[in-house]
């Protein structure tokens, strides 16, 4: 459904600085589910607020398109997301 989404042009894609020095491409649906993960997955405190609201636009994305990338098949996150987080994490506990 997603890679029909995004060959029928129904989502925008825009590169966020996530955490200080972390960035993150989204998806206009993406983006603003961000907030509902639990801000301890990122290794942040309980009760941290996560979402547009604390992110920082880098840049419009105009030429998105689709990748092959490794995943984790018991959480079904690509390779990319999952190096992020550890990154996000690492950030986070120093």
């Amino acid at each position: 459904m997603e890679l029909a989404h995004w060959r029928d042009e129904k989502h925008h894609f825009t590169e966020y600085e996530v955490f200080s020095g972390l960035r993150l491409t989204l998806c206009n649906f993406c983006d603003v589910d961000f907030s509902s993960y639990n801000p301890e997955f990122f290794g942040l405190p309980p009760k941290s607020k996560l979402g547009l609201s604390k992110m920082n636009v880098s840049r419009a994305v105009s030429d998105a398109s689709p990748g092959i990338d490794k995943f984790c098949s018991h959480c079904g996150y690509r390779l990319a997301f999952l190096r992020f987080v550890q990154r996000a994490r690492e950030l986070h506990a120093s």
